[in-house]
């Protein structure tokens, strides 16, 4: 199963765990920032790259190959890749699998579905459809703390100290990574789109169905700055001072992370639910319905289109010298990156179950 839009979300983002002493296993006050791994679908490592869809799948980056499947047949959403297991969320709770096998290291059961979590310090923080955000500590699957608030709670931010959830309540919510007391609350006057995601500066961006667009600190809550478009807006991707946007009416908008000012924008006419990819100079986007494009980062110049005949399931990802694009039940289909054409097969490679 996909996020409520079938979406993957951000990747890495630095944060500082400024937390009371005590209850979470790694967030002390004063300590150097940590990495938090958010979840993202695929995710690409040095040797790997792990799709979810029914199950996770490992392929080989190299030869891209399957090297493992997990979960067949389970509803299961982003992966998150921390060093010592792969979290994902599903309709069945959370899986904590091994990286190199994928067997399963543990499983907290869920009667509501559980989303893929954020990790950062040996903890997972973990939203869910009753509502509940919790701490869950990575080598054991341990519940340290839970929360309870109104509508799901989506994958949340971790930042000095501070978790950043919300979701279908039209309210986000600050929270002390060590012990979930809220230290602040700001309405939203409308639902999440999906997760609010890392963007420097302990800074949070979040995009709802009003459709608004907001920078708010994970500090105190506060509003940096708001924009409104004309279609609801899926979670960007942040790429130095520029975030990248897909959308329900199938535009790509950039914008200025410090003020929210629009820089470009092109239109695929196809929703673009999946998180644009930036590699190098270029950005790569896709549709459900195969749609897949890449524009210069500065200009917006398009530098090629493609049209697949498959579903799509996650980002389109640059991989070396490849496009790759990803189908359900673990598919995998690749062509050259100077691919131009919609209509060349351009050593088109499958890689089936």
């Amino acid at each position: 199963m996909s996020p409520p839009y079938a979406a993957p979300t951000l990747a890495l983002a630095l944060t500082l765990l400024g937390a009371l002493p005590g209850a979470v296993p790694g967030v002390r006050a004063g300590e150097p920032a940590l990495v938090a791994a958010y979840p993202l679908n695929p995710s690409v490592q040095e040797a790997a790259i792990y799709v979810s869809s029914q199950g996770v799948v490992r392929f080989d980056r190299r030869t891209l190959q399957p090297r493992w499947r997990a979960l067949a047949g389970v509803n299961t959403f982003e992966p998150v890749v921390t060093p010592t297991a792969i979290l994902v969320g599903s309709t069945q709770g959370l899986y904590a699998l091994a990286p190199s096998s994928g067997e399963i290291l543990w499983h907290l059961p869920a009667a509501h579905a559980l989303f893929s979590p954020a990790a950062a310090g040996g903890t997972a923080y973990v939203g869910g459809e009753d509502g509940s955000l919790r701490a869950v500590a990575i080598d054991t699957g341990d519940v340290v703390w839970t929360r309870r608030f109104d509508g799901w709670i989506y994958p949340p931010v971790v930042a000095d100290g501070v978790v950043v959830a919300g979701g279908s309540g039209a309210t986000l919510y600050g929270v002390d990574a060590a012990n979930g007391h809220t230290r602040w609350s700001r309405p939203l006057h409308q639902e999440l789109v999906y997760r609010p995601v890392a963007a420097g500066r302990a800074g949070v961006i979040v995009t709802t169905f009003a459709p608004d667009i907001a920078h708010v600190s994970a500090t105190d809550g506060r509003t940096r700055w708001r924009r409104r478009d004309p279609s609801p807006a899926f979670p960007p991707a942040v790429a130095g001072d520029r975030l990248f946007f897909g959308s329900f009416d199938g535009t790509l908008k950039v914008r200025h992370i410090d003020d929210g000012r629009l820089l470009w924008e092109r239109r695929l006419d196809q929703k673009l639910p999946f998180l644009p990819r930036v590699t190098g100079d270029a950005v790569v986007v896709g549709s459900e319905q195969g749609r897949v494009a890449s524009f210069e980062l500065q200009a917006g110049q398009l530098l090629w289109q493609r049209e697949e005949r498959m579903e799509l399931v996650a980002s389109p990802i640059a991989s070396g010298e490849r496009v790759l694009v990803f189908s359900p039940g673990g598919s995998l289909a690749s062509w050259p990156v100077r691919a131009t054409s919609a209509k060349q097969s351009l050593d088109k490679k499958e890689v089936r179950k």
